[in-house]
This record gives C-alpha cells, structure tokens and sequence, in this order.
C-alpha cells in the first residue's frame, strides 16, 4: 500500500486505480481475516474451553491496543499524515514485537 500510495502521489498511476486496489486490497484483506479467525476457533475448539477463551482474550486485547493507538495518535497529532504514520508505525513495531 505504501508503494501504491507514493505512484500515486509522483502521478505513475491515477487516483481511481488507487481507489479501486485499495477497495480490492481491503476486500480479499477481509475474506483473508475471515479464514484465519474461523480457523483459530477450528483448532482451539479441539482443545478444551480455556484455549478457545483464551483465543478470545487475545483477539479482543489486540483490538483494544490498536484503538487506543489510534486515539492516542489522533488526540495528539494534528498533522494527518504524520499521525497515519506514526500509527501504522507503532502498529508494525507492535506486529513484530
């Protein structure tokens, strides 16, 4: 995305190709999302209850630290674009980590 978002910007490719790939990108992001979920409570159904609890732990723990991410960068940062940034940052460093 972040290639597309710099052809975009220097004029190698137009706005709407940049609309409609990112619309794509977000649907089969998606679908991608949906399977690895199912397939996480697929194989924490097999074990017993306090796996597939924990699994939901997780998933909702995970959500929670990206949104106050979100809101932490977005109440301090005014520049949209530097907050973006420095959101998707932490979120990568967070991934890796």
């Amino acid at each position: 995305m972040a290639v597309l978002v710099a052809l975009t910007k220097f004029g190698v490719v137009g706005h709407d190709f940049g609309l409609y790939f990112t619309i794509v990108a977000t649907i089969f992001t998606g679908i991608g999302c949906g399977v690895q979920e199912a397939s996480y409570y697929g194989y924490s159904g097999m074990l017993p209850s306090k796996y597939t609890r924990a699994v939901m732990l997780g998933e909702a723990f995970s959500g929670l630290l990206v949104s106050i991410n979100r809101i932490i960068t977005k109440l301090t940062i005014e520049n949209n674009l530097t907050n973006t940034i420095i959101f998707f940052s932490l979120s990568n460093i967070g991934e890796v980590a």
